[in-house]
């Protein structure tokens, strides 16, 4: 391979490296700006190679005071749950 092939493959891959980590950045971004669901932690740690219980997929529901109405839990962000067990827990 010539010099200038080799540059211009150096130039290629770095192109692309630049490409993804764009992307990585946007989508570091997107994460720290939406509300984590529930859902979404079971489908991470799914995709990292955890065996999910059978019974995360039944439906359950929780009632929201402040909305007054009924929410599915998976719906829930993060903060909200754990506000809700320390609530229940600290009854």
């Amino acid at each position: 391979m010539s010099i200038n092939n080799k540059t211009q493959h150096c130039r290629q891959t770095l192109l692309v490296f630049q490409a993804v980590f764009k992307q990585i950045k946007l989508a570091l971004n997107f994460i720290t700006e939406i509300d984590m669901k529930l859902k979404q932690v079971l489908e991470i740690e799914k995709i990292l190679g955890k065996t999910i219980p059978v019974d995360m997929e039944d439906k359950w529901v929780y009632y929201s005071e402040s909305k007054d109405e009924l929410i599915d839990i998976m719906e829930l962000d993060v903060i909200h749950a754990i506000r809700i067990i320390r609530k229940h827990i600290g009854h």
